[in-house]
Order: structure tokens, then sequence, then C-alpha cells
């Protein structure tokens, strides 16, 4: 089949490394195009079969008409081109222009939710969900985030959670002699809650003097964080070293895991601390954790922004290592469930059946 993913930019993020997981493991059996809004270079590496496309888009001094008619062009000439018969779009707040630019061909319009729509309020969210049915097809990551949707996109919709796609958690061996260290993974923004982690560690890290907390990500919230760490006298405990795309070989061989978000879509860190086979522990935040996690099971999940609650949690599992081993033993089962090679099945099959449906075609050819 021929599929086209159409995302604003291919940087570090869990959309952008599921557009790039997808692409490399469907252009095995089909011809696979990225269409990128900016010209910003991809983060992650993409196989050389995969036709890449940058628009480069720059609208300096053009009218909103003017833009808008100069990105359908250049869109409507892509899908022409690349005769696609699919369109993911990753950006959900250009599926009009899609819409506009494939009038009149035999391609089927997909859009995505990669955020949390109920945490999005602004008029440009609400406009986007309300244009949303003007997409053949919808893909969610957690069943919870379609309520947002209106009835006519939850009808045509399907959930399918991300794969494991990080080649350094694949290649990861289970290690039962792990580091006495808690690690975090996410952008510095204050959605991921990597202030409340800091506050709960300082809370216990005098029970457990040989632990040490490492963050990896950057962001604008850098600042502030290295302001909660200096008055918490920790500056000798916590690390944070930026972002670093091979950040889970360092992971892995951590004890213990913890996302601290207020809001997610469905958090690739967590998924991918989880199949390290790594005791995990998150917030139960909306959405993702508590579709992954069954708490006590394959991990421990806490209330949101509730410092003490999270502190307890650390501290059991850091002390219990019977716990901590079992927690990840259990974890390290989601390999299997998340797979690249089976979520990847998921997409191209919910593609080829709305193109069959709605042109009545087979999809080869």
């Amino acid at each position: 089949m021929r599929i086209m993913f159409y995302t604003q930019l291919l940087n570090m993020g869990g959309m952008e490394r599921t557009v790039t997981s997808l692409s490399n493991e469907l252009v095995n059996d089909n011809e696979i195009t990225i269409v990128q809004y900016t010209s910003i270079p991809p983060f992650f590496t993409l196989d050389n079969r995969v036709k890449y496309i940058q628009l480069g888009f720059i609208s300096d001094g053009l009218s909103k008409v003017s833009k808008a008619y100069k990105l359908i062009k250049l869109l409507r000439t892509e899908i022409i081109n690349s005769r696609t018969q699919a369109i993911f779009c990753m950006n959900k707040s250009h599926l009009l222009f899609l819409k506009i630019a494939k009038f009149g061909l035999n391609s089927v319009l997909i859009g995505t939710e990669r955020t949390n729509p109920q945490a999005e309020k602004s008029i440009r969210a609400i406009s986007d969900r309300f244009f949303a049915k003007l997409s053949d097809g919808f893909v969610f990551q957690t069943a919870r985030s379609m309520i947002a949707y209106p009835k006519s996109v939850r009808d045509i919709a399907c959930v399918i959670p991300n794969a494991i796609c990080n080649p350094d958690v694949l290649l990861n061996v289970p290690n039962k002699n792990k580091r006495e260290e808690i690690v975090a993974a996410g952008r510095l923004t204050k959605n991921k809650g990597f202030d409340i982690l800091i506050k709960a560690f300082s809370r216990i890290c005098n029970m457990i003097p040989d632990y040490k907390l490492t963050i990896f990500g950057e962001g604008e919230d850098r600042d502030r964080l290295e302001a909660i760490i200096l008055e918490e006298g920790l500056s000798n405990k916590i690390n944070l070293p930026g972002k670093d795309l091979h950040a889970f070989q360092y992971i892995m061989n951590s004890s213990i895991f913890v996302l601290s978000s207020t809001i997610e879509g469905m958090p690739n860190s967590l998924i991918e601390a989880m199949a390290c086979g790594i005791a995990c522990i998150s917030t139960n935040c909306d959405f993702g954790p508590a579709e992954l996690i069954t708490d006590g099971f394959n991990g421990i999940l806490t209330p949101v922004n509730d410092v003490q609650a999270l502190a307890a949690a650390v501290l059991r599992v850091a002390t219990n290592e019977n716990l901590r081993l079992s927690l990840g033993r259990n974890a390290y089962m989601i390999r299997d469930e998340l797979s690249i090679d089976k979520i990847s099945q998921r997409w191209l099959e919910y593609c080829k059946q709305l193109y069959i449906e709605k042109y009545n075609e087979s999809t080869e050819g």
C-alpha cells in the first residue's frame, strides 16, 4: 500500500519516534512517504527506502489565505506524485488543508490524536476536534482520549497504543544487578511533574543514602528545576544531563523508573522502561499509565501531584528487593504485546480497511 505520514517535524519526541518507527517497519512491504511541514532535520534515523520530503514551508509576508493556498498546492503535488492511498495526518490542525489537497483523488485521510485532548481547552483545540469530522478515520492512543471528540469521529475511530520501537530497549537483556538509582525522562516542562519527583526524592533520600536521581531531558523548566534542587541541597544527588538519543542505554541498568506527569497522551518513556524490565512507578494521570500498569503487579500507580504518595512508593520499591525484581519481571512482558511488528500491522490493516470500504477496490497496484 502507498502510505503518507504528514507531520510538523521529526524532532525528538513520542510522536516523532512513532512516525519514524512505523515508517521503517512498514516500508518493508509498502511504499512510505513522510511529508514534513518544516525543514528541521530528523532526530531519529530513517530507513533510506522511506521517501522523506521537507516542504520547508516559509510563509513570511503572506496573508492567511495565501499561506493556506500555498500549503494545499504543495500537499496536493506530493499526494499526486506518490499516488498516495492513505494519509495519516499527525498534525490535526492541518486536516482541513489535507482534505482540500486530496479532493478528487482516491486516498483516505486519517487523523490522529497524540496528546491529551481533555487538557486542551483553547479555541484552536476545540476547532481541531470539530474539523476531525473531515477525516475518513481516526487513530487514538487510548480509549479514554476519544471522549473529547464528537460521536461521528468516535464511530469511525480505532485505538492503537504506541509500540516499543527504541532499538536500545529492544537490544536490552534484563540485568538483575542494577545501579541504585532512580531515573526519569521527558521534556523539562511543568506537565512532566519533575518538581514533584525532586521534592519526593528529597523527603526520602536520607533513608536510601546510596540512591541518586537522574532526569534525562531538556526544556523551558530547567532553570526552575535546578533552583529546586539547589534549594533542597541535593546538587550532589540529582543530575539533569539533558536530552540524549541513547538515554535508555543508561536507564536500563537503573533500579527504578518514575513517571511523574500530570497529563500524558501515551507515555513512550514508561512503555520503554517497562520493556527494559525496570521496576516502574507512575502517577495515575490521564492518559496511558492505567492502561499499561496493573498496580502492584507490573508497576506502582500513585495520585497525581502527591509528593508524599510518590515518596512512599519510591521508598517502598527501593527498600524491597523482591518487590523490585517482581515488578521488573512482570513489566518486561509488555514487549510482546506492544512489539513494533504487531502495532504497525494494526495501522496498516486499519487504513486498508478504510480504503476498501470507501473505494470498493483493492489496496494493491
